[in-house]
């Protein structure tokens, strides 16, 4: 009969440790779904802040083209 106990004890233990398992695989795929969210936010507001990016650095080109070619006028 002891036998039996130290079986029924062990196999409550491994459904206990199975069910905590499963808790903490819920909740990590929980956080998993909210960081892809998030990432997939941060990469729409990368995106836009290095298009400004790329738009200021052609307005910075164009005006440093300007001023190259009026300074060469002004020393002609």
């Amino acid at each position: 009969m002891k036998d039996y106990d130290i079986e029924f004890n062990v196999l409550r233990e491994n459904l206990a440790r199975k069910s905590m398992i499963k808790s903490m695989l819920t909740s990590i795929r929980t956080q998993l779904t909210k960081l892809e969210m998030e990432e997939q936010r941060l990469a729409k507001i990368r995106s836009k802040e290095q298009a400004d990016v790329a738009r200021l650095e052609k307005v910075s080109l164009a005006a440093l083209f300007m001023w190259s070619s009026v300074r060469r006028g002004k020393t002609r």
